[in-house]
């Protein structure tokens, strides 16, 4: 089986799923469009598209793609032509081609409300089209998609019957990595938001200020990280004593499983509705926006819980999203018919 991911890379999906199903035996070829953002610019993909290629070029582009692989991946369920005409050619050569939901692509408000009453769009949303696009998949592939998360399970399950979860993966660069915290008295707290609104990044501006004020500057050391390389922010994660995440969409995202890897306590909201899918309760101070203040005050105070939390989020992780656990539900998920969980595969 010969496997396509295309077209466009957002939190690490191309490069991680394509390691992985490479290790499994099948060969895929990886293809992201040219990018900014300094998170993707050091991996290496088969092929990188310019964004002034013409329309002849992924015209014969998507016709060798749909010749020469057995299974084409939408990531974020986007195609190359915004009509979807790529795919539907690929379908009129008999080959499966599947979507992958991953974030904003399907957070449609009134889903993500009810998920976790917290949640508010940047800008104005453009639901309808994100609607016109599961329902694209939904009929032409079986109401059947890949997943990231629990969240985006819950956030597709009005269009999809089957949902391959396949969780985060890629982590044991980071449990391989020794633990480390602090020596001194001040505590290092690092938040990094991709989306500073999307993340309530502002009740955590006003917990730090409040906690500075109340124990004094030199005892917080607050970092919050916009626009760096991957390579930079896992530095400074590295050496962090506590993750703040995100306190309004609900999910247990991706920097709260790379925090966790590296043995990190990670304070964050996560919605009971998610919590309810997750293989189990996640070792986190599951945090709403207006406890951030309460419950980073607490955590701060007592290294002990900190050092306790971070030991149990790594095993949390060995469990679950090694690698070896994640390559298996990859496999899983693109040949085989029942749904994967989170849960399958896992290394305990």
């Amino acid at each position: 089986m010969k496997v396509a991911i295309l077209p466009m890379e957002i939190a690490s999906y191309i490069s991680t799923t394509g390691r992985a199903l490479r290790k499994s035996g099948i060969t895929t070829f990886t293809i992201n469009t040219a990018t900014t953002d300094k998170r993707y610019q050091k991996e290496n993909y088969n092929l990188t598209l310019q964004r002034n290629e013409s329309v002849s070029f992924y015209g014969s582009l998507s016709k060798t793609l749909a010749q020469e692989f057995d299974v084409l991946n939408y990531a974020w369920g986007e195609s190359i032509f915004s009509d979807f005409s790529d795919v539907l050619y690929a379908k009129s050569r008999g080959k499966k081609t599947i979507p992958s939901f991953l974030g904003s692509d399907v957070r449609r408000y009134k889903f993500a409300k009810n998920i976790s009453p917290y949640f508010e769009y940047d800008n104005q949303p453009d639901d309808g089209r994100k609607e016109r696009k599961l329902a694209f998949w939904s009929d032409i592939n079986n109401r059947t998609a890949i997943t990231g998360s629990e969240e985006m399970e819950l956030l597709v399950s009005d269009f999809f019957d089957t949902c391959h979860n396949i969780g985060y993966g890629g982590m044991d660069e980071y449990l391989r990595m020794k633990t480390v915290f602090s020596q001194g008295e001040a505590i290092t707290i690092v938040h990094a938001p991709s989306n500073p609104r999307i993340k309530g990044t502002e009740y955590v501006r006003q917990a730090i200020k409040k906690i500075k004020e109340r124990l004094g500057e030199e005892k917080i050391n607050y970092i919050e990280l916009t626009d760096v390389s991957h390579k930079e922010a896992l530095e400074i994660y590295s050496r962090a004593d506590i993750i703040l995440d995100q306190f309004k969409i609900g999910g247990l995202g991706y920097l709260a499983h790379e925090a966790m890897a590296l043995g990190k306590p990670v304070v964050t909201y996560v919605s009971p509705k998610i919590i309810e899918l997750l293989p189990e309760h996640p070792p986190i101070l599951n945090t709403s926006p207006q406890e951030i203040h309460d419950n980073l005050s607490y955590l701060i105070k007592d290294k002990n819980l900190i050092y306790n939390l971070g030991e149990k989020s790594k095993k949390y992780i060995q469990k679950y999203h090694t690698h070896k656990s994640f390559t298996n539900r990859v496999k899983h998920a693109f040949t085989q018919k029942t749904a994967v969980k989170t849960s399958d595969y896992s290394e305990q």
